[in-house]
């Protein structure tokens, strides 16, 4: 149990000795300033809990603004703010983000998870501002204090999308021994195998994990290669999927990229004279749930 803070210790003792001693007067009005001053510290928290209720409602402007009031508080918390400065980030407000993740190095804490967090937020906003060798830079500097699955996502992906084919090979197949059940480091181990041409080995390990994705990028590079494969009912459905799921705020491709790689899919089946109307799964039953919703967007 967590010792109460020396403020509420010390104001609790005096209102029992305020009531010992017949002062209940004076008591009362020590317990309603006391109960005010709670309440009074408790919004910062209140405020971020909306936040994130609309935050995972999809009302990102509304998760903003609770935010910013938290985060503006008198009795505000540094985590608070550091989800203020995420979600600026996300907003595309770079330089508020800057400001306040830049300010947030400077808080004495004892917990590290907060501290390197906050780097790897700082490392983000750099990748956002367009400077991918910045972000893999500061990223490194954490890489040997930081082992855990998320450093292994975030700087194995910003290998991937500078370039980096072999380092980000031999870096998630480390992360991959390191984790194997994690989705993301699979999928961008299963990347590296495609960026460097190793195709088979992509495909395996797509195989392994696609039923469990739920980011559209992995479901994007195995509908390419189920297409090169000859592979065109799934290549069809693995593309249809990347159209109706959410686009993750950490990816190099944007929902314009899933419609226009699926119009030039669609495309070279009518070139070859493919019927589209069959490139469906035999069995109508089975067909997932995922694919009529795709239908549906598309007839929007």
């Amino acid at each position: 149990m967590n010792a109460l803070p020396l403020l509420d210790l010390g104001m609790i003792i005096l209102i029992f000795a305020l009531i010992s001693t017949g002062q209940g007067t004076l008591a009362n009005v020590l317990i309603v300033s006391y109960l005010g001053l709670t309440i009074y510290k408790s919004i910062p928290i209140m405020e971020a809990n909306r936040g994130s209720r609309a935050f995972n409602a999809g009302d990102n402007e509304k998760a903003l603004m609770h935010f910013k009031k938290a985060s503006e508080h008198r009795f505000t918390k540094p985590y608070i703010r550091a989800n203020y400065g995420y979600l600026l980030m996300r907003a595309g407000k770079l330089e508020e983000a800057e400001a306040i993740l830049t300010e947030l190095t400077q808080v004495k804490t004892r917990d590290d998870r907060f501290k390197y967090k906050n780097h790897i937020n700082l490392a983000i906003l750099q990748w956002k501002k367009g400077d991918t060798g910045a972000a893999i830079a500061k990223m490194e500097e954490i890489q040997d204090a930081y082992k855990n699955s998320l450093m292994y996502e975030i700087l194995g992906y910003l290998y991937l999308i500078n370039g980096d084919n072999e380092k980000a090979l031999e870096f998630n197949h480390d992360a991959h021994q390191f984790n194997p059940e994690d989705n993301v480091i699979s999928a961008n181990l299963a990347q590296s195998y495609y960026a460097l041409g190793k195709k088979e080995k992509a495909m395996d390990l797509y195989e392994e994990i696609i039923e469990t994705v739920n980011f559209p990028e992995a479901h994007y590079y195995f509908g390419k290669l189920k297409w090169e494969a000859g592979d065109y009912i799934t290549a069809r459905e693995a593309f249809e999927k990347t159209l109706i799921m959410p686009s993750p705020y950490l990816s190099s491709l944007t929902e314009e990229d899933y419609q226009a790689n699926y119009e030039a899919f669609r495309a070279a089946m009518e070139a070859e004279n493919v019927d589209w109307n069959a490139l469906l799964p035999e069995d109508e039953e089975e067909t997932p749930q995922i694919l009529n919703k795709a239908k549906e967007y598309k007839n929007d």
